[in-house]
């Protein structure tokens, strides 16, 4: 914990300065139209890609999801090479803190929130991008008798001084195909009874 408020703090001193990161699902940054389509219980892969040409490192994003699905950092690489880089992932008190502050801000049914610290200590700091910055967070689309299907789960990347959107992917999450048939079965059964 001390060695991220020490990086929240020097962080804090620095601006973003027009940088742009993008998320990137199953390896596609912006897919046509956005539309992601996945099943209950599926797994993608989620990664930060950055346009900046320039050295502009020492800035800090937050990614979170809202109810219908979860981050994992635990098998996340950070493929910017500061030497302040870090990812980290809020769990238990602080992710309550930060599922308070964002409601706050209006993004309700926050269920994951991480930390994407892109800094660098060094006399000359390496530039972030073009490409991939962070590679391999796993998204989980949720799923149980309490998800109604079909439901939008919308990921956000923002940027942590400012809370400027940088980027937001909005996938939709859709039954099973044996789900669909039951439930048109089912359909055709109550339509049948009367």
């Amino acid at each position: 914990m001390k060695k991220l408020l020490a990086l929240m703090l020097v962080l804090s001193v620095v601006s973003v300065a027009n940088a742009t990161l993008q998320i990137s699902v199953g390896g596609v940054v912006d897919p046509p139209e956005t539309t992601i389509i996945l099943q209950p219980s599926d797994h993608v892969v989620i990664d930060i890609h950055s346009d900046l040409l320039a050295p502009q490192p020492n800035f800090t994003a937050l990614l979170f999801t809202n109810c219908y699905g979860t981050l994992d950092a635990s098998n996340a690489v950070m493929l910017y090479g500061g030497s302040l880089a870090e990812i980290y992932q809020f769990l238990g008190e602080e992710l309550v803190e930060y599922q308070v502050g964002l409601a706050e801000l209006g993004y309700l049914h926050v269920t994951s929130v991480m930390l994407l610290g892109f800094a660098d200590g060094a006399a000359e700091p390496l530039p972030l991008g073009p490409g991939k910055v962070v590679d391999l967070i796993d998204f989980h689309c949720m799923d149980g008798p309490d998800v109604p299907l079909p439901n939008d789960v919308v990921i956000w990347l923002l940027d942590f001084d400012s809370f400027e959107v940088y980027d937001s992917q909005v996938i939709h999450q859709v039954p099973e195909p044996a789900t669909m048939l039951l439930l048109g079965l089912g359909g055709l059964l109550l339509r049948r009874r009367k």
